[in-house]
């Protein structure tokens, strides 16, 4: 892709914008954008940027991102990166080329952003049970380990149950390895689950 000079325009046309804009991330931290080009089959450039709010404007945005990721119709493909952060936004201009080295970013100002990204975290765990001898009580052994430190105590949790009827839940530390220890009845039982807040940026994954 040649260098130039981005030089932004605010008049265009609907047909100008792309559309259809979806995005993805995989168990990698791999981002995935897609977006459907726009009816001007001259508008051939895709410019993403990640911007820290959703509503960052084309002009700041360029203040500290002089040179975007830039896609081209013509290669047939979109935009597939690691996520460099903890989380971001991405927004994606329509652009062509201008005169000389100059590339023409049209300031589009919606359905051209993703949401929040955040990265995927994946969350390893084994529970164990060890009856003690003589007693109504068996010890119970959680071994836990995640990708990356989670973002919060309140990340995953554990359900204690009663002959599969729920009785009470205790949230987990954040650190990435730990394993704990506690004692119930021999007719409870253990779950771990990522709460719904954080539950669309972990997949638990039970250890062999």
């Amino acid at each position: 892709m040649r260098k130039g000079r981005y030089v932004t325009k605010n008049e265009f046309d609907e047909i100008d914008e792309i559309t259809g804009l979806t995005w993805d991330i995989d168990l990698k931290n791999n981002v995935s954008i897609k977006w459907d080009w726009p009816r001007n089959g001259a508008i051939k450039l895709g410019l993403v940027f990640f911007a820290e709010k959703p509503d960052d404007s084309l002009e700041d945005i360029l203040k500290t991102q002089p040179e975007p990721y830039v896609v081209t119709k013509d290669m047939g493909k979109f935009y597939l990166k690691p996520l460099d952060a903890e989380k971001r936004y991405f927004k994606v201009y329509p652009g062509y080329f201008g005169g000389g080295s100059d590339i023409i970013v049209l300031n589009q100002i919606r359905e051209n952003s993703t949401d929040l990204i955040s990265k995927m975290i994946t969350v390893s765990y084994k529970i164990e049970y060890k009856q003690v001898p003589l007693s109504d009580f068996q010890k119970v052994t959680m071994t836990i380990k995640s990708t990356e430190r989670l973002q919060s105590d309140t990340a995953i949790a554990y359900a204690k149950f009663k002959n599969l009827t729920h009785i009470c839940s205790y949230p987990l530390s954040a650190e990435r390895n730990f394993s704990y220890a506690f004692y119930i009845k021999k007719n409870e039982s253990i779950r771990l689950y990522a709460s719904d807040e954080f539950s669309k940026n972990i997949c638990m994954k039970e250890m062999q």
